[in-house]
């Protein structure tokens, strides 16, 4: 006889005289549009759009990576934003990102009102720059 077990990131499988486990990849969402109030587990901005993200919860991480644009308003992403040689990356309105927030490479940045857990390094972008009213935990780089 074989049980199986289904959870969040997992699956178990056993018999008799052993224990079996497989890890299940994360999910990669692609966004080309509006997100509003759901959860993803990672988030791939799809080439030459816009994705905008509306209290919006990322488990993982977001890849803007490049002709896109990414605006995010209040969100809550528990891994990185990496955005790169993307036309524009905003992340404003109380939002919360557990890792870094990078961008470089890039046009317009513009980072507000958020709680930053790891760094925010803005690396050799050709556009303006905005960095205000931000809480990090780590270094800002630009």
């Amino acid at each position: 006889m074989i049980n199986v077990t289904l959870s969040n990131d997992s699956a178990c499988w056993e018999n008799e005289s052993e224990l079996l486990r497989l890890r299940i990849a994360p999910r990669i969402e692609s966004c080309s549009g509006e997100l509003g109030t759901v959860t993803v587990d990672n988030l791939n901005v799809s080439q030459d759009s816009t994705c905008i993200l509306s209290g919006t919860r990322v488990k993982g991480n977001i890849f803007a990576q490049g002709n896109t644009a990414l605006s995010a308003n209040g969100v809550l992403v528990e891994g990185n934003i990496h955005a790169d040689q993307a036309s524009q990356v905003e992340v404003h309105l109380r939002s919360s990102v557990g890792g870094n927030i990078l961008v470089e490479f890039s046009g317009h940045a513009l980072v507000d009102s958020t709680q930053i857990g790891g760094n925010l390094p803005a690396i050799d972008n050709w556009g303006s720059q905005t960095f205000t009213a931000n809480s990090i935990a780590g270094n800002l780089q630009c």
